[in-house]
């Protein structure tokens, strides 16, 4: 198969977007590995002048295939980076991929992408090498377990630094689950079919990607990036078993309403010594029936 390069565009808009690595390409990029297709990754979180350096790899090595994640406030950053790549690989296949391809697919085509994968990238990408004259492809959410890790070799882990806060260890992101079923009216989500199901990974899968973390990457720390980490109950418990009494930390985003004391103590017990909730407002008629927050 011919090789194909990634793209993790960079976040100016961020304080700094050295803090975590993108998942969510690297996931696809883990994909890709397991299918058995060449794959190289252009990181350019933090890169100043981005637009030189992907321009230059484009003229360089006049890449077949080249795949481009982005949300919505990296839209501009992108079209510009398809436009220089273009410019100096006229012939190169360019597709987009990410939240904002999952929303709005027509105005990453307008762009000047030739394909776009909406939803679920890790069973869209092989659909869009199959289809590659196909402008939209949509991938089916499989469970999580069909997930492979995310491919963090092809990045300098080194160059990304967080802290998880009162700790001072060095922590990076991991996603447990993905999806949320609630119904919140100013989440974009809710446009997404394949967000709106729940999906979580098997826990032992996960006890064993953060002991790969400690030992590969010496990190003892974790931001589970999930939407609310406390959905399903029992699930979360399970995985409090096992990670506990491992010496991690870690911190988390919650569902206020599904919140307790038994699940704050399992997860206490697991390491966790933060957690995070969205407010929204203080006003219980706005949170309840103007957004519909529910809590």
């Amino acid at each position: 198969m011919k090789p194909m390069l990634l793209v993790n565009p960079p976040s100016p808009f961020l304080l700094d977007d050295k803090a975590f690595p993108a998942l969510g390409i690297l996931t696809v990029a883990a994909e890709l590995k397991r299918s058995g297709v060449p794959v190289t990754l252009l990181d350019l979180a933090g890169v100043r002048h981005y637009l030189l350096e992907a321009a230059t790899l484009a003229r360089e090595t006049k890449p077949h295939i080249v795949g481009i994640t982005v949300n919505t406030p990296q839209m501009p950053y992108v079209a510009q980076i398809l436009k220089v790549m273009r410019h100096e690989s006229p012939a190169t296949h360019f597709l987009a991929g990410g939240p904002h391809a999952s929303l709005a697919p027509k105005h990453c085509l307008k762009a000047g992408f030739d394909q776009v994968v909406m939803d679920d990238g890790v069973s869209g990408i092989s659909e869009a090498l199959k289809h590659l004259s196909s402008p939209l492809i949509r991938g089916i959410p499989l469970p999580l377990d069909q997930h492979p890790w995310p491919a963090r070799e092809l990045v300098d882990m080194n160059s990304y630094s967080y802290t998880l806060p009162g700790t001072g260890l060095k922590a990076t992101s991991v996603m447990w689950s993905f999806g949320c079923p609630f119904n919140c009216s100013f989440c974009c989500g809710r446009e997404l079919e394949f967000f709106r199901k729940l999906r979580v990974r098997p826990p032992t899968d996960i006890a064993n990607e953060l002991a790969y973390l400690a030992s590969h990457y010496g990190l003892m720390a974790f931001q589970i990036y999930d939407d609310e980490v406390n959905i399903r109950k029992s699930w979360l418990r399970e995985v409090c078993s096992l990670i506990a009494k491992k010496g991690y930390q870690w911190r988390c985003f919650i569902k206020a309403n599904l919140f307790d004391l038994e699940t704050a103590t399992g997860m206490a017990a697991a390491g966790c010594v933060e957690v995070c909730t969205g407010v929204e407002s203080g006003s219980n008629r706005i949170l309840k029936e103007v957004i519909q927050k529910k809590t």
